[in-house]
């Protein structure tokens, strides 16, 4: 989002890494009905997704 303030071009952009990890042990927790007047929980599991981007250096020959 800051490529376009700062005018870097796209196309000299590329991932330097991409990190998923698990976030708190905290669910959205919902309940699913069954049979029966039964009901299962349903966990909504969350995670943090980090993504670096830099710029690519040009090779000098």
């Amino acid at each position: 989002s800051q490529a376009g303030e700062i005018k870097i071009k796209a196309e000299d952009l590329f991932l330097k890494s991409i990190r998923i990890d698990a976030a708190s042990l905290k669910f959205m927790k919902r309940l699913r009905p069954r049979a029966m007047g039964r009901a299962d929980v349903i966990k909504h599991r969350t995670s943090h997704i980090s993504v670096v981007v830099a710029e690519k250096e040009e090779k000098e020959r």
